[in-house]
């Protein structure tokens, strides 16, 4: 993959598979590691280059112990770059009472860029909400509850390790593995909501979400490349059924929300950010961050088949 502009090409399915499993491993140095990263960053990864990270990744997951026919994995890896408000805990609270059931997922991105920013693990032990419980704790959740959070880090082996995070850190770039662990999807949900920051790349990662197993999903280009869409604009993106991909876009006018400002999201720390979720839950809060609440719950009924229909 580092062999240049004329002689470098992608790797198959199976040698992408056999590189990230020697890499998860151990087996294979730092600089081999930084390097083979940095090239696949800098040629561009293949569908069968992402579909063969996924699927090494995949096998470090921790059994969940659980099956839930109707469970959505929410992806947050925000990474706070922008000081906007993350509002998927409001959101799935909120999907969950209308009788969504939801697991957010998130792990903290390893590149220098964020290494001091807010993550989803802050906003929920701002909200007095636990982060670390057991897979097992977590079905419990999941059942009575209709809600639960995952740390993927804590649950993937191959993630799980302050090696390659010192790696991933001190290369201070985002890398193929950035992108993927978005869709490691630890709970085995049928459906599936995620956001990518880079609009070039969505068609081509929304295809490997296509082949993953899931039964539907949302690839969106949210709020800093998360899966929450703002109501100040239409967001485009694509919707996977039963295997297939097709364009997808949401205009919030449509629906009769106001074209708020993007300023209505920026947050200057997390007890503001917190606080602003909280008055959400008690009806006090204000109108636009209501009405992006609304529209994003909107597309958890709709992506879990909760709803036919976004209207």
């Amino acid at each position: 993959v580092g062999g240049g502009h004329k002689t470098s090409r992608s790797l198959s399915l199976k040698e992408a598979e056999d590189a990230f499993r020697y890499i998860f491993e151990g087996n294979s140095s730092e600089a081999q590691t930084a390097a083979f990263l940095i090239a696949l960053r800098i040629k561009g990864s293949s569908d069968e280059e992402r579909l063969g990270l996924l699927n090494i990744l995949r096998e470090y997951n921790e059994e969940a112990g659980f099956n839930f026919p109707d469970l959505l994995d929410y992806s947050n890896f925000y990474d706070g770059r922008d000081n906007e408000i993350q509002l998927s805990p409001v959101i799935a609270l909120v999907a969950a009472a209308a009788g969504a059931r939801v697991v957010l997922t998130g792990g903290k991105a390893k590149n220098n860029n964020i290494r001091n920013r807010v993550t989803l693990q802050d906003v929920l032990k701002g909200l007095g909400i636990r982060v670390n419980a057991s897979l097992h704790e977590l079905g419990g959740h999941l059942q009575h509850l209709r809600i639960g959070f995952i740390d993927t880090h804590d649950v993937n082996r191959a993630l799980n390790n302050p090696d390659l995070d010192c790696i991933r850190e001190d290369i201070g770039l985002r890398t193929p593995i950035n992108t993927i662990e978005v869709s490691l999807n630890p709970a085995k949900a049928p459906y599936h909501i995620r956001g990518m920051f880079h609009t070039g790349n969505m068609e081509q990662v929304a295809k490997i979400m296509a082949v993953s197993g899931i039964k539907r999903g949302l690839m969106l280009g949210g709020i800093s490349g998360s899966g929450e869409v703002p109501t100040y604009k239409t967001s485009k993106g694509f919707e996977i059924i039963q295997g297939q991909v097709a364009p997808f876009s949401i205009d919030p006018s449509d629906y009769g929300f106001s074209p708020w400002e993007r300023s209505h999201i920026v947050v200057s720390d997390i007890m503001e950010q917190t606080g602003k979720l909280l008055e959400i839950l008690e009806g006090k809060g204000e109108e636009s961050l209501r009405d992006m609440t609304v529209l994003n719950t909107a597309l958890i009924l709709y992506t879990s088949e909760k709803a036919r229909s976004i209207d």
